[in-house]
Parts: C-alpha cells; structure tokens; sequence
C-alpha cells in the first residue's frame, strides 16, 4: 500500500542565506515535490532567504503556490 503525502513542512530557521546554487535546488525541490499534489510549507524563513529565494519568479509560479508561517508582519509587498 502506498501512501500519499499531503503536506510538508520545511523548517528554515537556522538557515540564514541560501547560495544561488541553494536556491536553485530548493525551488526545484519544491517544484518537483507539488507536481505529485502536496502541499509545501517553509517555517521560520528568513527574510533575506525569502527574497532570494523568489528573485526573478513572475506571478503565478513557485510564490504563489507556497505557504509560509512565523513571517510576522510580512506583507505580499515586502516580499517581492
């Protein structure tokens, strides 16, 4: 019996910076991760993560379908 996933979480918060090569394996892991229908979540990003991790993405893609939690007062504007 196989089990589907529904959701995952993954905890960033002591991840403080991301290297281009970081980020380009993230996004791809998170893009390959919601082509099967589960849901992912980054908890406790860094801001600065967060920014990098978005650079160049148009609307409708990987920011889009993400969620995000422990982001007090981070607005949709504050992270583009």
């Amino acid at each position: 019996m196989v089990r589907s996933i529904h959701g995952l979480i993954i905890r960033m918060r002591h991840v403080p910076f991301l290297d281009s090569t970081g980020v380009h394996n993230l996004k791809e892991a998170i893009r390959n991760i919601q082509v099967g229908g589960t849901t992912v979540m980054l908890s406790g990003i860094n801001q600065n993560v967060l920014k990098d991790l978005f650079m160049g993405e148009s609307s409708n893609s990987l920011e889009d379908r993400i969620y995000f939690r422990s982001l007090p007062g981070l607005s949709a504007q504050q992270k583009k």
